[in-house]
């Protein structure tokens, strides 16, 4: 499964990292090896009933085997999503593997309908090769003369199995599932809206976590059975996550629509410039700050913040409010502006012609830096932009 970002990366997932993959870190979360012993403790009455004739150690081996390589196609799995994802520009943030399976959280940026597919295509397909190549080569062995022979057509073709599904359940097409991300994908071409698509995938998700449930509690009715306890815990934690997975897609889709239509306007605090050898007096007239009666302006608009700029033009520091506020009204002739302004570190500027995923793909990297940035027209400073305002707007 992939798993987009819509703000600024969060702390990496619990878990250990065991390594480092398309630059992320690869994360593996202590659950796996409870899950991992509970299939393999399913697995063996299986392979003792298909081979009959091997030792009890070796059934445990061979059904751990097969965990082992199921995990091991998750892992292909999404890797090929974070490589691709890679290829195409994006940053991968994380690859986790997890108790019911994995996902690959990247900044899916610009992509477009026809990327975000193309990522989303890449871990089902390799699965797909995988299981058709390991199943071609299982059956000259399954027909093999000796135990040994068929006991490795036996693992060869649960290799087989796991890849096919992996990549069977992952093409299901519903949100958070890769089938849901190539619908999403689908709908966002034809009607030329990414939240739209988001929306229609995600409440298949969610339908299909119903129906998962239905099927597990209406099949064994209907026959005249008592639905297997076991099968119904674990039908219903697969159904609680893909309708939380879809949950989180119907929020991300309301994220994703408020970041389309981000610009410096909507969510940046306008800014004057002053030299950076001006004082806290000159901020208070420009600002309306420290006292002054009102602010100045800027083509009929106010200018409530002051950028402090070099001889070259370029922003070096913004006057911070509170702090000119705490300045004596008597004395703000006296004080430099310096004394009142916060230090702009390099990098923390953004283009204010960037709109919608643009200009957030170029905040989530400005805000990196430090969390109030300056935005530039030109060259010159025509905003302030707060990381804590830019996350409000996307989230209300």
């Amino acid at each position: 499964m992939t798993s987009p970002p819509v703000l600024p990366a969060a702390p990496h997932s619990k878990g250990w990292v065991i390594g480092r993959v398309a630059g992320a870190p690869l994360i593996l979360q202590p659950l796996w090896f409870l899950v991992a012993a509970v299939i393999t403790a399913l697995l063996v009455p299986l392979v003792r009933s298909a081979l009959p004739g091997v030792a009890a150690g070796w059934t445990v081996v061979i059904a751990a085997t097969f965990v082992v390589v199921l995990f091991a196609s998750v892992l292909l799995h999404e890797l090929a999503h974070a490589f691709v994802a890679r290829r195409l520009g994006r940053h991968v943030h994380e690859v986790v593997l997890s108790a019911l399976g994995g996902h690959t959280a990247f900044a899916r940026g610009s992509l477009g309908p026809g990327g975000s597919a193309l990522v989303a295509a890449a871990g089902p397909a390799v699965n797909l090769v995988l299981g058709g190549a390991l199943l071609a080569a299982a059956q000259p062995l399954l027909a093999g003369a000796t135990l040994t022979q068929r006991a490795t057509g036996v693992l060869v073709t649960a290799m087989a199995s796991a890849n096919l599904l992996v990549a069977g359940f992952n093409l299901i097409p519903g949100l958070p599932l890769d089938g849901g991300q190539l619908l999403a994908s689908l709908v966002w071409r034809l009607t030329g809206r990414q939240h739209t698509g988001t929306v229609v995938a995600a409440w298949v998700g969610r339908l299909l976590a119903v129906g998962i449930v239905a099927w597990a509690l209406g099949g064994p009715v209907l026959s005249g059975r008592t639905p297997d306890a076991f099968t119904l815990v674990w039908t219903l934690v697969i159904a609680v996550a893909v309708w939380s997975g879809a949950s989180g897609a119907l929020r991300q889709a309301v994220a994703q629509d408020r970041a389309a239509q981000l610009s410096v306007d909507a969510v940046g605090r306008r800014a004057g410039v002053l030299p950076e050898d001006a004082t806290a007096a000159d901020a208070a007239a420009l600002t309306g700050g420290g006292g002054a009666t009102g602010a100045w302006t800027d083509g009929g608009q106010a200018v409530g913040e002051a950028v402090l700029v070099g001889t070259d033009g370029v922003p070096v520091a913004y006057v911070d409010q509170a702090a000119l506020a705490a300045v004596p009204h008597d004395s703000l002739a006296t004080t430099p502006a310096w004394a009142v302004a916060a230090p702009l570190r390099p990098g923390a500027v953004v283009d204010a012609e960037l709109v919608g995923q643009d200009l957030l793909m170029a905040l989530v990297h400005a805000f990196r830096v430090q969390p109030v940035v300056v935005a530039l027209r030109g060259g010159a400073p025509v905003a302030l932009v707060l990381d804590a305002e830019v996350a409000r707007r996307l989230q209300h």
